[in-house]
């Protein structure tokens, strides 16, 4: 459908150019054939005019409707991130747990579901402040989303905690990507931009 539109798009703009060169050599085309240039004011000139038009129209409409699309698209997507850290929020996650337990009700396949929480983080907010303890839980969520296989679901259901699910791990798959994002967790540090520090 797309194809066929810009086909039509296409095949307009060129009645469009080819108006406007009419437009422009009819004043010299009247001078050497005389009265025959009435075909070109009364028929063909218009013609190609109101097509340059439509094409005009059509370009505005697609336009219009690409800017519709994009507006739908962010209005969904907002729906279902995290605004903090841009991982999933909870929403999205219930959704992902429940359609990964029924895929794999009836495939008989496997899926691990991680669970991580920052240790004393409330205590972090208490002496430095929520700024702080914002600008650590994002840069703790871009760590997460970046550790993460493809096909996993990075979220942040509430406060300091994250979550993982990994559709096709089984145990011990799950057990080794636990030890390592632990590892990318503890590895994170901020320069606290509130503070004009390292932590």
């Amino acid at each position: 459908m797309r194809a066929g539109a810009d086909r039509a798009l296409s095949v307009a703009r060129a009645f469009a150019v080819a108006g406007a060169v009419a437009l422009f050599i009819w004043p010299l085309a009247e001078q050497f054939v005389g009265e025959r240039t009435h075909l070109t004011v009364d028929f063909i000139l218009p013609f190609f005019l109101v097509t340059g038009g439509l094409a005009v129209a059509m370009r505005w409409r697609a336009a219009s409707v690409r800017a519709e699309r994009a507006k739908t698209d962010l209005a969904a997507a907002r729906g279902r991130l995290d605004d903090l850290t841009g991982l999933y929020n909870v929403r999205h996650l219930r959704d992902e747990v429940r359609a990964s337990v029924a895929e794999a009700a009836r495939t008989n396949g496997r899926f691990a579901y991680l669970v991580l929480d920052l240790n004393n983080f409330r205590e972090i907010n208490n002496r430095l402040g929520h700024a702080v303890g914002d600008e650590l839980i994002a840069a703790i969520g871009d760590a997460i989303g970046g550790a993460c296989p493809d096909g996993a679901i990075a979220a942040r259901p509430a406060g300091d905690e994250f979550a993982v699910l990994l559709p096709g791990f089984d145990r011990a798959a799950s057990e080794e990507f636990a030890g390592s994002i632990k590892g990318v967790v503890e590895r994170t540090s901020l320069w606290a931009s509130s503070l004009n520090a390292h932590i």
